[in-house]
């Protein structure tokens, strides 16, 4: 049968085609569409179909917008975002990855998964120096959206001992030079001191010395003159 514009008003559910009074009909490809093509199930949307072209039902919420970043630390960005059109069912949980800049081969550095009432998520334990970008994908129990935009970067502000390396890293590229002891550090600013110099020796106190006729007559004028022995007479006997 047709109707007045001449469409056919034949209904047959379950064929993959959305024809006259259904409301989907992706021949039971997924568990979005009603058994009696009646009715879209709540967290799924049907597009595409008519009595010519296939319909598909896709479960989960739209996708979200690029997420923000609300606050950057030493080692953390906050990133914030708005829940996006869910298809009637609630928020379960958003999904975060993030990916130290520039993005390179599509490895994210880490993800997050929250509570779908979230509107913010705090990644710690980023590195120090370096800017990061996040892109967040809504789930529902009828599925998760793609993921969306990745946000603008978020630069972590750089500790004193990253900065620090930075600057010695420069340093040894600019002078290789420059390395001390072969650790391949740069000391910069250093301060020469020279030693000190030794105390000078006291000077030297002269006395009086004699020489050697001085001394040996001072030797002499020490002894005490020995008594003089009287020498014995002797007699000799007269013979007459």
């Amino acid at each position: 049968a047709e109707d007045a514009a001449g469409q056919s008003t034949c209904r047959v559910c379950a064929n993959g085609r959305r024809e006259v009074g259904e409301a989907c009909d992706d021949a039971g490809a997924s568990s979005g569409c009603a058994s009696d093509c009646q009715a879209v199930v709540a967290g799924w949307v049907c597009t595409g179909g008519d009595v010519d072209h296939d319909d598909a039902c896709v479960g989960g919420p739209q996708v979200p917008d690029a997420p923000n970043v609300e606050d950057a630390t030493a080692k953390s960005i906050t990133w914030t975002w708005s829940p996006p059109a869910t298809n009637g069912a609630p928020l379960s949980s958003f999904f975060i990855s993030y990916y130290y800049t520039p993005v390179s081969g599509g490895l994210s550095e880490g993800n997050r998964t929250v509570s779908g009432t979230a509107v913010s998520a705090e990644v710690t334990g980023l590195l120090g120096g370096g800017t990061y970008q996040a892109k967040i994908r809504a789930c529902t129990a009828a599925g998760c959206s793609a993921f969306s935009q990745l946000s603008t970067a978020g630069e972590v502000t750089a500790s004193v001992g990253v900065t620090a390396l930075a600057e010695m890293t420069e340093a040894i590229a600019a002078d290789p030079s420059a390395l001390v002891g072969g650790l391949n550090i740069t000391v910069s600013n250093i301060t020469t001191v020279a030693p000190e110099a030794p105390p000078e020796a006291p000077p030297v106190t002269e006395t009086a010395a004699l020489n050697e006729t001085e001394y040996l007559a001072y030797l002499e004028s020490l002894k005490t003159p020995a008594p003089e022995i009287p020498v014995a007479t002797t007699i000799a006997p007269v013979v007459t």
